[in-house]
């Protein structure tokens, strides 16, 4: 009896340690999946976007924040598919050429770690945005790669800072390549200036000199001076691009700068030379002022003037206009100004003109030379063009073939203005003009 009770109660004790095991067990799942959920809930709400990935790089889980940064795919767009389908070409090569060499890593035994790249990744628009990848590798309990997971992030706005960057250091490293360049250039031209002063000084004391040879030997040294001026005339073209006259500027009418221009020796000049043509003025009354160096502005009208004759036809017109106008946005991307008013003067010439690779190379040191084939340095435009952007101003030119050639300055308004000058359709020939 005792016996059979005794049985009774260990029968009862086994069963009850049975139920309680059985019971904790359910806690403890119970648990996992109450932690499981909470770590699912986090990471789906987190900021960041984290992905997974199996070896052969089929995405097999997303959160929440990949939406984001992709522009609009879900989860469900990229559970199964390749990451190779999100990528460009190029950031495909680059996954590809990292991971051969985690690989190579991983056969001889060494266990890598975190490796993060900069890729192209496709948006839900189509669009490609510049992504940072980080990559760890997961791993069996024998420690063999069985897939990779990380952390996706956009970096386009660091990306375009980084590219801006770039952009200026190149352009920093180029500016002071040429302002090492032209220190020596500058200090070449000041010492062809001097050798030239005296080559001259004796070819004219030569040419002065009656008793020495005849006709050719005279012939002989005034072919030598006018290739001395010639060449004394290209070294002061490059002086002037070296040449800062900012403390000398102040403000200055156009109209005026104009006149004074062609009643200057090398205009009147010019006017002999080609007498039939003609200079046609049309000024705005009471233009406003500018605030500029004359002598710079000066060298540029005369420098355009010249060519303006030089280009345009045996009986052609020169035409000289001035205007105000409000510019609220540049004229070109490669034209930093501000918004506006500006003074525009205009010259122009009837003549063969020119084509749109011309058009295009215009200001090009020395290229004024392959289609003016006349007097000219070749410097004439593009130090034109220095002086102009030195004022904060720009210079375009228009022309066509057989249209002639129009160049057209653009320089801000100083505030104050001169009295106006009555010029407006008027014509005038530089030599009647003293």
């Amino acid at each position: 009896m005792v016996n059979e009770t005794e049985k009774r109660i260990n029968h009862v004790k086994q069963k009850s340690f049975a139920v309680d095991m059985l019971s904790e067990k359910n806690i403890k799942v119970a648990g996992d999946r109450k932690e499981s959920k909470n770590i699912q809930y986090i990471v789906d709400h987190a900021f960041e976007a984290f992905w997974q990935v199996d070896t052969d790089f089929k995405i097999t889980f997303t959160n929440a924040a990949c939406e984001t940064v992709t522009g609009g795919f879900k989860s469900e767009d990229f559970i199964g598919r390749s990451l190779m389908e999100f990528l460009s070409p190029e950031s495909i090569e680059k996954l590809h050429k990292g991971n051969r060499s985690r690989l190579n890593d991983e056969a001889r035994g060494v266990q890598t770690a975190l490796a993060f790249y900069e890729l192209q990744m496709k948006r839900k628009d189509g669009a490609y945005c510049w992504v940072g990848i980080s990559s760890s590798p997961i791993r069996d309990r024998s420690g063999k790669v069985i897939g990779y997971q990380g952390i996706l992030r956009d970096i386009s706005g660091f990306k375009k800072q980084e590219t801006s960057r770039k952009r200026y250091e190149e352009a920093l490293n180029k500016a002071e390549k040429m302002s090492r360049l032209m220190n020596i250039t500058n200090g070449v031209a000041r010492e062809l200036n001097h050798l030239m002063g005296g080559i001259l000084a004796h070819g004219e004391i030569l040419r002065s000199c009656d008793g020495l040879g005849g006709n050719a030997f005279h012939s002989h040294v005034g072919n030598i001076i006018e290739s001395g001026e010639r060449a004394v005339t290209f070294i002061q073209d490059l002086l002037a691009v070296f040449r800062k006259d900012e403390e000398n500027r102040q403000s200055i009418n156009l109209n005026e700068r104009v006149l004074a221009c062609l009643k200057k020796n090398a205009l009147q000049k010019l006017s002999e030379r080609y007498p039939g043509v003609t200079v046609k003025i049309d000024f705005e009354p009471s233009l406003q002022n500018v605030n500029a160096s004359s002598s710079q502005l000066d060298k540029s009208i005369l420098d355009l003037l010249s060519m303006s004759f030089q280009q345009t036809k045996p009986d052609g017109v020169i035409s000289v206009a001035t205007r105000t106008v409000y510019l609220g946005c540049p004229v070109r991307e490669e034209d930093n100004l501000r918004e506006g008013e500006y003074v525009i003067l205009s010259i122009s010439s009837t003549g063969g003109g020119l084509d749109d690779e011309e058009v295009g190379r215009v200001f090009e040191p020395f290229y004024a030379k392959k289609f003016m084939k006349k007097s000219v340095t070749g410097l004439e435009l593009s130090i034109v063009r220095e002086v102009i952007r030195d004022h904060n101003g720009f210079i375009d030119v228009y022309s066509k073939i057989g249209c002639g050639i129009s160049f057209v300055l653009y320089l801000p308004v100083s505030r104050g203005y001169c009295g106006g000058i009555p010029h407006r359709g008027n014509s005038a020939n530089p030599a009647m003009m003293n």
